[in-house]
């Protein structure tokens, strides 16, 4: 049923979650013999190693698979409707969004320390995207008129490609001029790399690693965002925490250029000789003109806004 109903990416952490602790606790056991207090000794012991909502993920997925044991006839009842395990309660921060100072502190480490990554970064904040749709993200994508960028792709921690994980997920996302310039930024960064280092790097992807395939998920993750963070002095978040960045600076009253401003970017209809995806040869864009596009007026009714995470002089 879950193979049916599932994408791919959800499946293999099912998979995970079930082989990981259910069938090394129950998977020795009849069907017929469960009961209700088989299942609270399972939460309470794994309930100081797992996140309250992973665990109510384990226990959740347990339901369901009795359920369905109930469906086939294997059993009366369910053991796990009628257990009442108890979650510990914990303050939930890591999915908090960072604050003005703490974004800027981190993406100024990153420009000092980790100038490669230091792009990704401020797309990641400008941008809201999930961090599978960011490593999935391509040139071709990018509307350097607008400038939007639309969700077409998503990388699973396997680094396979699927759809986006929803439809609201497909639409258009607005670039602002500080998202623009990270772009021009990690493009040049991308032909820099094929130039002196990495002579066979093709790719239409934004971020890649030396062979122009996707980078790993757990790589980002582990070896570049958890250590920036701790390198830059700033709270320990999850990356989804970048995320919720991007909606708190949408909704306060803080400096965000009206994402409906025309930037002075020509179209990417056709493409320069470079291998690496880009604005036209000829277009006028680039750092200075996303400055200047980030700087023009509103259109009427508007509050002019421009991010309070920008670079540092």
């Amino acid at each position: 049923m879950l193979r049916q109903t599932c994408k791919r990416q959800s499946l293999m952490k099912y998979r995970s979650v079930v082989d990981g602790h259910i069938v090394g606790r129950l998977g020795d056991r009849q069907l017929s013999s469960l009961k209700p207090e088989d299942v609270e000794p399972l939460a309470v012991d794994l309930r100081d190693h797992l996140d309250p909502g992973y665990l109510r993920l384990v226990v959740s997925l347990l339901r369901r698979i009795l359920r369905t044991g109930v469906r086939l006839g294997y059993l009366n009842n369910n053991p796990a409707d009628l257990a009442e395990p108890q979650y510990r309660k914990v303050k939930k921060e890591k999915g908090a969004p960072l604050t003005p100072d703490e974004g800027q502190q981190m993406l100024s480490y990153a420009k000092e320390h980790k100038p490669e990554w230091h792009p990704f970064y401020v797309i990641a904040i400008h941008t809201g995207l999930r961090v599978g749709e960011l490593l999935a993200m391509k040139w071709e994508h990018i509307d350097w008129d607008r400038p939007t960028y639309t969700v077409a792709e998503n990388l699973t921690r396997d680094r396979e490609f699927e759809e986006p994980k929803t439809a609201e997920s497909e639409a258009p996302v607005p670039l602002s001029a500080a998202a623009i310039d990270a772009l021009i930024q990690q493009r040049a960064i991308l032909e820099a790399r094929r130039q002196w280092h990495e002579p066979d790097l093709r790719t239409d992807l934004v971020s890649a690693n030396s062979r122009g395939k996707p980078n790993d998920y757990a790589s980002v993750m582990y070896k570049v965002f958890k250590p920036l963070l701790k390198a830059a002095v700033v709270r320990d978040i999850n990356f989804h925490g970048l995320r919720h960045t991007c909606a708190s600076l949408l909704i306060e009253p803080c400096d965000i250029a009206p994402v409906q401003n025309r930037f002075t970017i020509s179209s990417a209809g056709s493409t320069s000789s470079s291998s690496i995806g880009s604005p036209p040869a000829n277009s006028k864009s680039g750092p200075s003109a996303a400055a200047k596009a980030s700087s023009s007026a509103s259109k009427p009714g508007e509050s002019t806004r421009s991010s309070s995470f920008t670079d540092p002089t």
